[in-house]
């Protein structure tokens, strides 16, 4: 039983439990999206790798250097922290509840400052597919409603699957073995949103534990605007897609992703 799931910590004025620190390239990921929440705005958080930017926000609230950001869960969540695996769609410590209908009647009416959503194949337009790839068929469930109507959009997962193993530490990166199904093809399976019909003003980050990209406003498809330190751009980048993103002026990602967490 954990009462944080039901309000039973804020009921009695106590603390909810703290999450597990994040580790490897899941900590990446999910510091470089968390870095994307702005001050005072309402966040939607997807399955898999972005649920650990509640862990991330959490982290940030104990040291007293988080952005006032909500969090909110498809499932009618307001407030606390999405809880992650078989306990998605609840949150500890929420503020608030609704009931799915009304929560993606929020999301389809833009209420969603930032999303952040996962990937499991992205094509050179900078369309993403999660409902249908390999042997899995999950459907897309709310994320189109909600991709294609947030004011900003991080899709966050590792640049390859299947057998991914990196090394994170002292502000750097390692791949240690390469996963082995790319996620950057030239045409996705299926299209669970449309990169070639943005909401006016949306901006679109894919973030990877190497690498960084924006999709241009100009309908350009995939700029890389930043890779990971320890990276190198030729061998661990682009000779992982099937196509060729934009390359002009590319930061390095934080260092501070690469320290494991406090």
């Amino acid at each position: 039983w954990d009462g944080s799931l039901v309000g039973e910590q804020a009921a009695k004025g106590s603390s909810i439990p703290t999450a597990a620190p994040l580790a490897g390239e899941r900590k990446v990921i999910a510091h470089r999206a968390f870095q994307e929440l702005s001050a005072g705005g309402l966040v939607n958080l997807g399955v898999g790798v972005p649920e650990g930017v509640a862990v991330m926000l959490e982290a940030a609230q104990r040291a007293g250097s988080a952005p006032p950001a909500t969090l909110t869960t498809e499932a009618g969540m307001f407030g606390g922290f999405p809880s992650a695996g078989p306990r998605f769609g609840t949150s500890r410590g929420a503020g608030g509840r609704t009931t799915l209908a009304t929560m993606i009647d929020l999301y389809v009416g833009g209420g969603v400052d930032t999303a952040v959503l996962g990937m499991a194949q992205v094509d050179e337009h900078g369309c993403v597919n999660v409902s249908n790839f390999g042997p899995r068929s999950p459907g897309c469930g709310g994320f189109i409603d909600i991709s294609q109507n947030a004011k900003a959009v991080v899709f966050a997962g590792t640049f390859t699957s299947g057998g991914l193993r990196v090394r994170v530490g002292r502000g750097r990166l390692e791949i240690l073995s390469e996963g082995r199904q790319r996620k950057f093809l030239k045409r996705v399976v299926e299209i669970t949103f449309n990169a070639r019909h943005l909401a006016p003003g949306q901006s679109v980050l894919y973030v990877t534990e190497r690498a960084v990209f924006k999709l241009r406003p100009d309908g350009g498809g995939l700029q890389l605007v930043e890779i990971a330190p320890g990276v190198d751009l030729h061998k661990d980048v682009l000779a992982h897609m099937d196509f060729a993103p934009v390359v002009e002026k590319v930061e390095r990602m934080p260092s501070e992703l690469f320290w494991p967490m406090p």
